[in-house]
């Protein structure tokens, strides 16, 4: 499903279990391993795209490789504008529609509460169903594959294909932060894969990869000019006016249940 092998959370248990009370560790445990990890999945994923592009490999490489110094550099300025401008709102534990500072937060907060496992996730700890949760997972899972060996199709269902680790990953997703950009996702996934490909498939053939890197290409460009031109990210902030698709009270996807945008 290209999905990976998520090791972030399992990289910082088995930091905790090695240094244990030690959170700054932690944190370096991980950027050793998992963000290594990750740093070379989406390299050989840019390498794959390079190649579905015709682009050639040594030449996408460079490419790779300026863009990385470059974007440290971008990255860095961006960061240091966005946090002394932004600054009161990135420690507020909710944030706002624009800015957050959840994942440095939840950053912060899986180093220390890893670093106290025994206290936090052991057999007396008050969350010790989140490691049991890998168990918990596992359960209905071994359940559809013997149901699937006795029944593999369930009236017009195929039993193999209800992925249940797919469906507990976005779930979780949807627990935190903003969330509303699932709809979009959804919205994308269906015309591709439902009216695209079933309609129009030599189009789809052609032009659905490009499509999709275009489309996350402008999201994050309009992302970079909004911040700065609208948003605030250098301290002048330029609110749009006030409509149905920006409404003066209340959260602008229309969401319920945050009272600090109230």
């Amino acid at each position: 499903m290209g999905n990976g092998i998520a090791t972030n959370q399992l990289m910082k248990m088995v930091a905790g279990a090695v240094n244990p009370g030690r959170p700054v560790a932690n944190l370096y445990f991980s950027m050793w391993s998992h963000d290594v990890i990750s740093t070379s999945i989406n390299l050989a994923g840019d390498l794959k795209m390079g190649q579905y592009l015709k682009i050639p490999p040594r030449v996408m490489f460079l490419t790779q490789v300026w863009g990385t110094i470059l974007g440290a550099v971008i990255n860095y300025v961006v960061m240091i504008s966005v946090v002394d401008a932004q600054r009161h709102i990135l420690l507020s534990p909710t944030g706002t529609n624009v800015w957050s500072g959840q994942v440095t937060q939840s950053l912060n907060s899986a180093a220390v509460t890893w670093s106290l496992a025994k206290q936090l996730y052991g057999r007396s700890g008050p969350y010790i169903i989140i490691p049991l949760s890998l168990i918990i997972g596992m359960v209905p899972t071994t359940i559809q594959y013997f149901v699937w060996k006795r029944w593999p199709k369930i009236g017009p269902v195929k039993v193999d294909t209800v992925m249940l680790p797919l469906i507990y990953m976005y779930s979780g997703w949807m627990t935190a932060g903003v969330n509303s950009t699932i709809t979009s996702s959804i919205i994308v996934g269906l015309v591709s894969q439902l009216w695209l490909r079933k309609y129009h498939p030599g189009w789809y053939k052609k032009y659905n990869y490009i499509l999709g890197g275009a489309l996350d290409g402008g999201a994050q460009v309009m992302i970079f000019i909004l911040s700065f031109a609208v948003f605030g990210a250098s301290g002048v902030e330029k609110p749009f006016p006030t409509w149905a698709g920006n409404p003066a009270v209340g959260n602008v996807d229309y969401c319920n249940g945050n009272g600090a945008l109230d």
